[in-house]
């Protein structure tokens, strides 16, 4: 048919690796058109190949045709990621990778996706896991933190519910399980995640209060109601309340709308967290048709025989075909999900608990998020689960890597990921080449740093609308570098932690500004402040207290450089402390931790520090203040009115007059 592929070759290939074992020439040709009026199969094909095909040579011994693959398939799914989706193509050829992987004749196969800051890699990861849901692949996704895990599983879930694609994936097979108070799951991801669901549906598998029990007492009201009511009325009788009793129509209609309740609330639990696979879509459709019936039959008095018929037949096929697990044990239930999701989030540490569930089917692919912040020892736990065939890494080695505490250890490279060593042994990578995030100004430099300048901006961000101007002044456009000479790095009371006090005023002042307008202009703004020393952030947090903690239009958020990974902000403030002569910056010379410092912001990215100590760090802090001095975005803070009283009343403060006087000699001059 047309669209496929096929190997033609001198002998016939028992597998298709012989194609390229046995040492035989082989060409490949497409099939692009095939003449059906003559009946099926048809009797011509008009083919394009690869090589010119000599049938001279090959006139008395023949050749074999040997189908590899039909592209159709894949140019279909290739068409609808970038229709429904709106992918770039580096996205849907990392995608379709993945997917023609796991569909070819390989037994196993590792795919490396590269994602850069800013380039679509949470989306790209939420709509592989759609795909392979609609393929009916059973998928475990990890990720090293319990934050990176949500976001990921936020992604999908935001995917399902938002758009209107088909096949739409059931939330009923999709499941997120580990520490509630770690993940912070909140009502969006609360219906996939494993204990409220498992909480769910242990009252419906209940042997007295479950479904079966409110199916049979639905069922007895329809078909003895009279009889009900005949017994009820002899007992009022005998007891002397005759009077008092109520009429049938009464009493009917409070017995229907005591079971109907919980009948409906049974049905509704089911079809929303009762696994698909273990609930056949005729079953589901009969639940949510008795549901629905059930809602209007007092309504409809006037149908009543049609609708009772109706109902009453429902209600015996479910009995009849639905058979629940007889579950009495939240963790039978935990168990049972597990068992039947067809999607499992969970952290790479977590996944070790899925060894001692019994699986109704085996898991078929492994894809791990952030794949670069773990170790290759973290890896096997998920890697050595039964069935695993397929595995998708996605991750950037020129960002963070794991924590590793020991010197030794990470001179022995036990900090290196399984993505790092794949990369380094030459797997492909498919990079994610276009970003959405920064300002231009802002990705120029880590892109050319750090990326060899491989990484293109997208429209969005070269739009002017995109341009934000929140403070007026040269010094706070998209891209700065605000040089405060008269700060000095301080150790904490421990000894162990640096931090600039001085830096932390100018943040506070900024801040304030930053404020005001959100004020002013009924504008939302998000603020990010990196610290690259844990007293640092101790001390920024010291000063702003709770001033912005319920500020609907203003949020601020501070945290070092590993806690900032994955995230971003309308406006970054990256204090980088040190201040010195001898131009020592400590582990700030990382590479990776500069890249992912200078790629968090959308709109503006202003950076606060030493100049002369950074330029004379010969490390990429030196480049960077260069570059900023070429291009025109180094301002002195001094040349600020607001941020000189700034800076002179801190100096005055800390007791640095010997700093104080620098700065006016630099103000001078």
């Amino acid at each position: 048919m047309v669209g496929d592929i096929f190997a033609l070759s001198v002998s016939k290939p028992v597998h298709v690796s012989d194609l390229t074992t046995n040492g035989s020439p082989y060409n490949l040709f497409l099939v692009t058109k095939t003449d059906v009026l003559y009946g099926f199969p048809p009797n011509y094909h008009e083919i394009m190949a690869l090589q010119e095909i000599d049938l001279a040579i090959n006139q008395y011994r023949g050749l074999y045709a040997t189908q590899l693959i039909n592209v159709t398939t894949y140019e279909r799914i290739w068409l609808s990621l970038l229709k429904q989706f709106k992918l770039n193509e580096a996205q849907s050829e990392a995608i379709l990778s993945c997917i023609a992987a796991m569909q070819s004749d390989q037994k196993s196969s590792i795919n490396l996706i590269w994602g850069p800051p800013g380039t679509g890699k949470t989306k790209t990861v939420g709509i592989l896991l759609w795909k392979l849901q609609s393929l009916k692949c059973r998928t475990l996704v990890c990720a090293p933190t319990n934050t990176a895990i949500r976001e990921v599983a936020s992604s999908l879930v935001n995917l399902i519910k938002e758009s209107h694609v088909r096949p739409c994936i059931p939330l009923q097979d999709v499941l997120l399980f580990g520490n509630r108070d770690r993940m912070k799951i909140d009502e969006d991801l609360q219906e996939i995640f494993l204990d409220y669901r498992a909480e769910k549906l242990l009252g419906c598998f209940n042997r007295v209060t479950g479904l079966n029990p409110c199916l049979l007492e639905m069922k007895g009201f329809f078909r003895s109601c009279l009889n009900w009511y005949r017994n009820y009325f002899s007992e009022m009788k005998r007891c002397g309340n005759k009077d008092t009793a109520l009429t049938f129509s009464k009493f009917s209609r409070n017995r229907y709308l005591s079971i109907k309740n919980k009948l409906v609330t049974c049905l509704n639990t089911l079809t929303s967290y009762l696994p698909r696979s273990f609930l056949p879509h005729k079953i589901f459709k009969n639940m949510m048709n008795l549901s629905k019936l059930l809602g209007k039959f007092w309504r409809f008095l006037v149908k009543l025989w049609e609708t009772k018929v109706q109902v009453v037949g429902l209600l015996t096929s479910l009995l009849n075909k639905l058979k629940l697990p007889s579950i009495t044990k939240i963790g039978e239930v935990r168990d049972f999900c597990l068992q039947h999701a067809s999607l499992i989030f969970c952290t790479t540490s977590s996944s070790f608990k899925l060894n001692m569930i019994k699986m109704n089917r085996e898991l078929e692919c492994l894809v791990i998020d952030e794949a670069g912040q773990l170790k290759e020892c973290e890896s096997l736990i998920p890697l050595q689960l039964p069935g695993t065939k397929h595995v998708v890494l996605f991750g950037d080695e020129r960002q963070l890597p794991a924590m590793v505490q020991s010197k030794m250890s990470a001179i022995a490279m036990f900090g290196r990921s399984l993505f790092e060593r794949l990369s380094s042994l030459g797997y492909e990578k498919h990079l994610l080449n276009t970003q959405y995030r920064m300002h231009p100004s802002i990705s120029l430099f880590p892109n050319a740093n750090f990326y060899k300048n491989q990484i293109m901006d997208a429209p969005n961000v070269t739009d002017k609308r995109y341009e934000r101007k929140y403070l007026t002044g040269q010094m706070y456009g998209a891209y700065s570098f605000i040089n405060i000479e008269a700060g000095k790095e301080t150790c904490d009371k421990l000894g162990k932690s640096l931090r600039n006090m001085v830096e932390v005023a100018v943040v506070l002042q900024i801040l304030k500004e930053l404020h005001k307008v959100s004020i002013k202009l009924r504008q939302k703004i998000s603020v990010g402040i990196i610290c690259p020393y844990k007293a640092q952030v101790l001390a920024v947090e010291g000063k702003i207290g709770k001033a912005y903690t319920f500020k609907p239009n203003f949020t601020v958020r501070v945290s070092s450089v590993d806690g900032f990974q994955g995230s971003e902000e309308d406006i970054i403030l990256l204090t980088t402390v040190r201040s010195n002569h001898h131009g020592s910056v400590g582990f700030l010379s990382d590479h990776q931790r500069a890249n992912v410092s200078l790629t968090r912001a959308r709109h503006c990215l202003w950076i606060l520090g030493n100049g002369p100590t950074l330029t004379r760090s010969g490390s990429i802090w030196g480049e960077l203040v260069r570059d900023a001095k070429d291009r025109g975005c180094f301002f002195n803070a001094y040349e600020d009115k607001i941020l000189y009283r700034t800076i002179m009343n801190a100096c005055i403060e800390l007791g640095q007059l010997d700093s104080l006087l620098c700065m006016d000699a630099l103000r001078v001059s």
